[in-house]
């Protein structure tokens, strides 16, 4: 069976990477197409496509291919090249491409889709609009369309793990149609319940980012591709990555910055900052800068990172579950933040209650003090892989399978067989 896989960014990559290539290994007959959908995404170098490009029957399709092959060539390189701190070059591209992709592209991707003739379609974690606004994201809508016309099921695939929400969660609604909404936990799955989508719509079945055999993959992968020499180890040292976000309405930028200044001021500590990948300057951590005991490191992999450091340690990141996973002790500030996260909730963590209590947590974690493993075992059980086992790729390439092979059968004579002639 053939299924697309839709990607915008760069952190839903991290998701539907696994299951694409899940779903090709799962059967001999079984293919993958990645549909990029966006100019902005540098998809061609990353660690994730080169992956892909190893399973046999993974290919990729952009939107420049769709628009016309060659055709737009030097419009391409122009957005490879594009820095992301250059926000007027990237104006001029979006106005550009709007201009000269945009017409007849949707036309042009209901053609491809009729040769396709997926079984099934599976897109990123989005909650499509209903109409496409200029410099959004290319083909949603017209896909939407084309799969209610032709009875192929549509899903949404789960966007990495989330590790935080308002301490009076609310219920979530989305108003796109789709026919599973798969999701990580059943915390998150009750949330879509309650906002009223109907229980077997939504699967909780783990994050795919997370399975243990891919996440060794990537990692393997990356160590091969960047070689970071790590300074002589002092004795008595504690090697701390912290994993920055982005300014947001639950944290105060300038009393974390206070906070990790202050962590890096016990002498035992050596502080590595990573900051956001998307939308955090460097120049927003130079407060920080001249440290002796501080690195801001926004080029080597989080993986890497993690593997070199003793404790891991971010607000509301969900790389730390790689931290849980290969046994680094997580440290959390809990009192710079004003949201509620799962593994503070289980107990999987250092938790910080006041600036004045930081440097008596690293002394007491030199001193031998860890937190009960139990504690993020349970953590991994429940919120990352759904109380199911390690193993959420799986569990969603079958939940899709199952799908495409009901609508296949539910599918009308004349709707089958024109899927069949046109490929």
């Amino acid at each position: 069976m053939k299924a697309i896989f839709f990607i915008r960014h760069h952190n839903d990559y991290d998701s539907l990477a696994p299951v694409a290539d899940g779903w090709a290994r799962a059967a001999p007959d079984n293919e993958a197409i990645i549909y990029v959908s966006t100019p902005a995404l540098k998809w061609k170098k990353d660690v994730r496509t080169a992956l892909l490009r190893d399973t046999p029957r993974v290919t990729f399709v952009d939107l420049w291919q769709i628009a016309g092959a060659g055709e737009y060539s030097m419009l391409e390189r122009a957005w490879q090249n594009n820095l992301p701190d250059d926000r007027l070059q990237r104006r001029v591209l979006e106005l550009t491409t709007e201009m000269r992709i945009a017409p007849g592209y949707d036309r042009k991707l209901s053609r491809w889709l009729e040769r396709q003739a997926p079984d099934i379609v599976a897109f990123d974690w989005w909650d499509v609009p209903k109409r496409r606004k200029p410099f959004d994201h290319f083909g949603y809508q017209t896909t939407i369309d084309w799969t209610q016309a032709h009875s192929v099921p549509l899903v949404s695939l789960p966007h990495g793990l989330f590790v935080y929400w308002p301490k009076t969660a609310c219920a979530i609604r989305w108003k796109m149609s789709c026919d599973a909404i798969f999701v990580e936990n059943e915390i998150r799955r009750r949330m879509f319940i309650e906002g009223g989508h109907a229980p077997e719509q939504i699967a909780a079945c783990g994050a795919p980012r997370y399975d243990v055999g891919w996440i060794e993959r990537i990692a393997s992968a990356l160590a091969r591709g960047h070689e970071k020499t790590q300074p002589k180890r002092r004795d008595g040292e504690v090697r701390i990555v912290f994993f920055g976000k982005r300014a947001a309405y639950y944290y105060d930028f300038d009393e974390q910055l206070e906070w990790l200044r202050h962590l890096a001021d016990h002498p035992a500590v050596r502080l590595t900052i990573q900051p956001h990948p998307r939308g955090q300057k460097l120049k927003s951590l130079r407060a920080l800068a001249g440290h002796p005991h501080i690195e801001i490191d926004a080029r080597t992999p989080a993986s890497l990172l993690i593997r070199g450091a003793d404790m891991v340690s971010t607000l509301t990141s969900s790389v730390m579950v790689e931290g849980v996973m290969t046994g680094r002790e997580i440290l959390y500030p809990r009192y710079l933040t004003s949201v509620e996260t799962p593994f503070d909730n289980k107990g999987a963590c250092v938790a910080i209650d006041r600036i004045e209590d930081t440097h008596a947590a690293i002394d007491r974690y030199l001193a031998g003090e860890r937190i009960p493993k139990r504690a993020y075992e349970e953590f991994l059980k429940e919120i990352v892989f759904a109380g199911k086992g390690p193993h959420p790729i799986a569990r969603i390439v079958e939940r899709m399978s199952s799908l495409a092979r009901h609508k296949r059968c539910e599918r009308p004579m004349h709707s089958a067989k024109s899927s069949v002639g046109a490929n």
